[in-house]
């Protein structure tokens, strides 16, 4: 079927399939491969793989981590917006008969829930597609009809689920991004100021709900982070956001404007940066998320 068609033909695999212990598996059998001599230890039942710093730099010291979860996440998010695009294109080319169809992706979440409840309770985070995907239909195409889309949790629903059952439209995977950054760095200093970081993230909100650029861009002085690790890390945003290999240039206009960092690049050259592992150095650097380490390590 084609996935405009079914816009959770991803979920449906998943989840009729049972193949998350599947791709934990395969994760674990990729980074044996990957960290090889270096791993310190591996826990199968959680997916997680320690591994010494030296598979980096032959001088480093101490050891890090990377999750199946954590790449889960991503994976999860990524289809997410996926199905938002597809589901978008369905009620695109069929203006006066949507409605049906939307209908029955809320019949079709709910048969997902119940078919995968072992494995949703086992991998909870299953959740936050499958409820974001219910809320961005009701918002977005429902909000003037009578019936909505309704979905039972009683089979799966603990408080720690609750916790964790939606996705708040961006701003949660723009917080799992670039939350570092109002953090330190390895030095501990700040990386950047609270009001900075503010000033950030309303110019990106301000984007992504307007499609377009703010006005009068205030620039964002120099952060405590080198230049080339901040432009990597937007080129991460950018792939989460907009799942497309395709480079917005607008976006990069907006990442470019912001920050003095990059005042002595052309654009061109920005562009061609953007989502190049060159000069951006993450080995041993705790305060970089995962999500960026593991987006680096595809890059290779």
């Amino acid at each position: 079927m084609e996935n405009h068609k079914n816009p959770l033909q991803y979920f449906e695999d998943l989840l009729e399939y049972n193949k998350v212990d599947e791709l934990k598996d395969d994760f674990i059998r990729k980074a044996n491969e990957e960290f090889n001599n270096y791993i310190e230890n591996i826990d199968v039942n959680k997916g997680i793989i320690t591994y010494l710093n030296t598979y980096f730099d032959s001088d480093a010291k101490g050891i890090s981590s990377t999750s199946f979860e954590s790449t889960f996440i991503i994976t999860l998010y990524s289809e997410f917006q996926k199905s938002k695009l597809f589901i978008n294109d369905y009620v695109f080319n069929n203006p006066d008969n949507y409605l049906p169809f939307l209908y029955h992706q809320g019949e079709a979440l709910q048969y997902l829930i119940n078919r995968g409840e072992s494995t949703i309770i086992k991998y909870s985070v299953i959740l936050k597609p499958i409820l974001g995907i219910q809320r961005y239909i009701n918002e977005k195409y429902l909000y003037n009809q009578e019936k909505q889309i309704n979905i039972d949790l009683s089979h799966v629903e603990t408080n720690q689920l609750l916790e964790l059952t939606n996705y708040n439209n961006d701003t949660e995977i723009i917080e799992i991004i670039l939350g570092y950054l109002k953090g330190n760095n390895d030095k501990r200093e700040k990386i950047m100021s609270d009001e900075q970081y503010h000033l950030m993230i309303n110019n990106i909100t301000y984007y992504l709900d307007n499609e377009r650029l703010p006005e009068n861009i205030q620039k964002i002085s120099h952060l405590k982070i080198p230049k080339n690790l901040l432009r990597f890390t937007f080129w991460v945003l950018h792939k989460q956001l907009f799942t497309t290999s395709q480079i917005k240039d607008d976006f990069l206009h907006l990442i470019k404007s912001m920050f003095s960092d990059f005042n002595n690049w052309e654009f061109s050259t920005f562009k061609t940066k953007f989502g190049n592992r060159d000069k951006v150095t993450i080995h041993g650097k705790k305060f970089v998320p995962e999500i960026i380490k593991i987006e680096f390590r595809n890059r290779s």
